[in-house]
Formats: C-alpha cells, sequence, structure tokens
C-alpha cells in the first residue's frame, strides 16, 4: 500500500514540539567550535559538539571545556582539556568528526585566527567510557607520540586524518613545515607535495592503522599520482577510492584522452585491492557521443555493482579539459565491480529541459532578463528505482569593472529541482521561486567558487526513508504584500514521488539573527543569536513534519 505522508508543516508555536537549549548554560567559557555530528552508518544527524575556552591558565595555556548533546540535544557528557601552545601559536581551532562511538578531536595551533596552520595534534573521546585521551602528534613511523613537548615552528607537523566512508585516511610521509615548505622563499615545496606522497594507510574510527597502499615509488615533479579515499554514502563493503594522476607529463596525457583517472575498490577491512576502472572517456549513449570528463557521485548500494554519476562534453574540443562553461550534460553509467564491465550508460542533455527552461546546449538560460545564468547542481539523489532527483539553484556570474571596487561577484537566483528516470529522461520539474540576491565581494564567481564563499541558499537534505525526501534553503525574502525583507525557511518535499515546497517565514525577537543547522530526521535546527550579548545564543528543534 503506498505510503500517505502528510505535507510539511512547521509548528513554531506549539512548544510541545521543540527542544530548546540556551548555550550560555552550557558553559561560561567563551565558545570557539560547535558543530554538528553526522552518523555515516545511520545516515542521520549524531548529535552536537561544542568547545568552549574556559580559563587561561597561564601565558600559553588555556583550559578548554567541551559538551555533547545527542540529536535531541539531550546533553550526554562534558569535560575539559588543556592545551599548551607553543612558538608562535596564536590561537587553536578544534573540529570533531563522529565514527562508531568515537569522535576524533583535530586540534590545529593557528600563527593567527585566518593565516597558516604551524602544529597539529589529536585527541579521542570514548563516547562510552566518557573518556579524552591525551593530546598526541606522530612520529615519522606513524607511531602516536603523546604529551609531547612543543617544537619548535619550523619542525613542528600539520597532519590531517580524512574521514571516508568508514574511518579516516592520512596520506604519508608525515612532513614537518619545513620539509613541507611553509618556510620556502617560493611556494614550490607546497606546490609539489603530491609528488613527495609515498603511500596512504586506512584508520580505524580509534585512529589506529589498519593497512596502508603504497604508490609513487618512482614518482617525479612531472609525473606522480596522488590517492584519496571516499567519504561518500556506501551502502557495501568496498571503500572507493581515487587516483589521480598528476604532473606536466600525466597532465597532457589526460588532455589528449590518453590517460585517465581511475576509481579503486578495496575490502575494507584488510585492504586487498578488488578492481580498479576508470568511467571517462569518449563513450556513447542515447544515439549521441560525448566525453565523459569528471564525477559528481559515485553510489555504493551493493558489493557487486557501482554507479557513477558524471559531467559529459560534446566532441567539438579534441582535449579532455573540464571546463564548468561547456558541459553538454550527465552521464549515468553502471559497472560490475570485479570485472570492470560497463552494463549500462545514458545521457541527460540540456534539451530535456527545454520544455521548461530558455537553455542552450552548454547550460545558458537566458530569461528572466537574466541572460547566461547556469544552474549550480548541490546534490544528486539516486533512488531505489534508479531515478535521479537533481537539487540544482540558478546563479548568474557579476562581471563588474576593476574601476569599481568590490563589483564583481554573483546573482542567486531560484531554486530548480528535477527528476529523471533510469534512462535519463525527464519525469517532473519544479521551479521554486525565491527572491534574487547580490554578493559582491570583488570575486567574479562561477558557480564552484560561489559554493566556496557561501552564495547560496541551499542548505541541504534528509532522507526520511523510502525514498521520501526533503530539501532546505535559508534566506531572507519579501512578502507578496512588500515590505522589508525576513528570513524564510524554504521547504521542498519529494513525498511519494511528488515534489512540492512551502515557505515558512522565520521571526527573530528584537531583530536577533536566525540561523538554521542540520538535524535529526524530521526536524530542523534554528540558532537565534540575540543583540543582547547576555541572552547568548538559542537553540531549538523544530519538527517538519
Amino acid at each position: 500500500m503506498k505510503k500517505t505522508l502528510l505535507f510539511l508543516l512547521l509548528l513554531f508555536s506549539a512548544v510541545m514540539h521543540s527542544q530548546i537549549v540556551e548555550l550560555q548554560k552550557l558553559s561560561n567559557g567563551e565558545l570557539v567550535q560547535g558543530q554538528p555530528l553526522f552518523n555515516k552508518t545511520q545516515d542521520d544527524v549524531y548529535g552536537y559538539l561544542f568547545i568552549f575556552k574556559k580559563d587561561k591558565l597561564d601565558k600559553k595555556e588555556f583550559l578548554y571545556e567541551y559538551t555533547l548533546l545527542d540529536k535531541n540535544l539531550n546533553k550526554v557528557l562534558s569535560g575539559d582539556f588543556t592545551e599548551i601552545l607553543g612558538n608562535y601559536g596564536k590561537s587553536i581551532d578544534v573540529n570533531g568528526i563522529y565514527r562508531e562511538g568515537f569522535i576524533s578531536f583535530k586540534i590545529d595551533e593557528m600563527y593567527s585566527e585566518y593565516t597558516a596552520k604551524i602544529r597539529s595534534r589529536y585527541r579521542v573521546l570514548d563516547i562510552k567510557a566518557n573518556s579524552l585521551s591525551d593530546a598526541f602528534v606522530l612520529d615519522e613511523n606513524l607511531d602516536k607520540v603523546y604529551n609531547e613537548e612543543p617544537k619548535s615552528a619550523r619542525k613542528s607537523t600539520v597532519f590531517t586524518f580524512w574521514p571516508n566512508s568508514f574511518g579516516y585516511s592520512l596520506t604519508t610521509p608525515v612532513e614537518n613545515n619545513i620539509d613541507r615548505g611553509l618556510f620556502a622563499m617560493t611556494p614550490n615545496t607546497m606546490l609539489d607535495a603530491g609528488a613527495r606522497e609515498r603511500g596512504i594507510y586506512y584508520f580505524n574510527e580509534q585512529l589506529d592503522p589498519v593497512w596502508s597502499l603504497d604508490y609513487n615509488e618512482d614518482a617525479t615533479k612531472k609525473k606522480y599520482e596522488e590517492i584519496s579515499f571516499l567519504n561518500n554514502k556506501n551502502h557495501s563493503d568496498i571503500l572507493v577510492g581515487r587516483r589521480y594522476y598528476n604532473g606536466s607529463k600525466n597532465e597532457n596525457l589526460r588532455e589528449k584522452g590518453e590517460l585517465f583517472n581511475t576509481f579503486l575498490f578495496l575490502n575494507k577491512d584488510s585492504g586487498e585491492l578488488i578492481n580498479e576502472f576508470s568511467p571517462y572517456g569518449l563513450k556513447q549513449a542515447n544515439g549521441i557521443e560525448a566525453k565523459d570528463i569528471s564525477t559528481i557521485n559515485v553510489y555504493m548500494n551493493s558489493n557487486e555493482r557501482v554507479v557513477f554519476l558524471d559531467r559529459i562534453m560534446n566532441t567539438k574540443g579534441k582535449k579532455f579539459v573540464f571546463d564548468e562553461e561547456k558541459i553538454t550534460g550527465f552521464s549515468k553509467s553502471e559497472y560490475e565491480i570485479s570485472t570492470g564491465k560497463e552494463i549500462s550508460r545514458n545521457f541527460f542533455t540540456w534539451d530535456k529541459l527545454s520544455k521548461h527552461l530558455s537553455i542552450d546546449e552548454y547550460g545558458y538560460i537566458k530569461e528572466k532578463g537574466e541572460p547566461n545564468s547556469y544552474l549550480y547542481f548541490h546534490d544528486a539523489i539516486l533512488k531505489s528505482n534508479g531515478n535521479i532527483i537533481f537539487v540544482t539553484e540558478q546563479y548568474r556570474t557579476l562581471s563588474g569593472t576593476i574601476m569599481v571596487a568590490g563589483s564583481q561577484g554573483v546573482k542567486i537566483n531560484d531554486m530548480i529541482l528535477f527528476e529523471v528516470d533510469k534512462n535519463m529522461d525527464l519525469v517532473q520539474y519544479k521551479r521554486v521561486a525565491k527572491d534574487s540576491k547580490n554578493i559582491r565581494n570583488g570575486v567574479k564567481m562561477q558557480g564552484t567558487s560561489a559554493d566556496y564563499f557561501g552564495a547560496f541558499d541551499y542548505s541541504g537534505y534528509q532522507d526520511l526513508g523510502d525514498d521520501n525526501y526533503i530539501f532546505f534553503y535559508f534566506n531572507k525574502q519579501r512578502s507578496g504584500e512588500g515590505g522589508r525583507k525576513q528570513r524564510v525557511l524554504g521547504i521542498i518535499s519529494s513525498l511519494d514521488g511528488v515534489l512540492k515546497e512551502q515557505k515558512l517565514p522565520l521571526k527573530s525577537k528584537d531583530g536577533s539573527e536566525l540561523s538554521i543547522a542540520a538535524a535529526k530526521k524530521g526536524y530542523i535546527l534554528i540558532m537565534e543569536k540575540f543583540k543582547d550579548r547576555k541572552k547568548g545564543v538559542e537553540m531549538r528543534l523544530e519538527k517538519v513534519n
């Protein structure tokens, strides 16, 4: 029986649907970091981590306090730790990542608030035991060295355990600041970091090494490889990696279409390489020949097959070089992992949107007085029936002039969502009108740079299960009667295969600042920063169904 779901209704006035936390009641210290933590296995928010600077114990010794809330905003645990800054260290930046009962704290010493990192160290919090490890660095053998006295800035190390679908990864060797070129007169040393890589290690949730993969044995600055592991949604036992062929010699071969970056499929427990292949190249589908050029998403729903969603370009140009303004559409391909055999491939080209948009072969949109605007792709969600929901936002690059400071930037327009079937044919289309906004910061922004600067209104989505989804955006809009702009939470639902929208005005108290953050399924987290500093920040969960 088809599941019936009520359309979303946000009940801001009903206290029974809200859980409220006043941030200043968690600690009387200064908030230095607050962030949601995500549970990858459940595809849901795990909770929220807050770090406060509690007290200054000495000239460069500080007491920090951490508090963990669960996804219902209930306090789970709290504790404190002391950090001593080394020479040239002015402040610390703390970030946390959740993996299966543990939170890793990455602690970076900063030369100043917005400049270079000069030292890194880690702590691991065992949630069940409420036990936080001492701070550690890694030596050249990747052994943990606890409570090491701060070295000079030149001999200190900056390293990162990058999260992947199951644990963490770390590229080797771990270099000190001299070797990585932080103090070099020219940037060549830092730019050549990839050529100095010799391997990548897989670490578990407690930051213990499990297995490694070696590469770059004969690397040169002109010909080397870089490998990383994907942090994608993964419903399999296979860890996906990417091998990039870099350096001028490799880049020349890639431009000619004689060499392509590849994907590695590894057993996540042993590191055994199952297969390695590339979906790129000159491909044919739907009676069209196109260049498959770069990947948007990799979908892993089994141990046997993988689905790639890639960008395509036409064959007019000879070079295989990605150009954001020359994308002609998308390719969806499915491969058998064990053999690398292509099972199916279908293309989506821009003309399939022509009934709804005045759009040319490269995705240029000419409408509503906005010539040469584009669609920026935020998310592409693969449903169980093979359909894909594309979540996009319309934007236009503002060129400006160098004679007027800050005139360059980007203009953000409507949300546009559309769904295609397993053959990449259009099933449904939905435009969500919203007030446009101009952001002029002196940077001539295309989609990628606009996303980097946080220019877009899209705020993410929730998977409710059974192919039902909620999409959010957050911006300022005028009501139908005009007047001043006010904050609006936009909700777009895909329930039982139908796209619907709702706009809900958010009222603040005394002109306070509002923002939203990720929350557990069926909820949104609203944060309100009051003008009166004594009131601080209030967080509340609001139910959205």
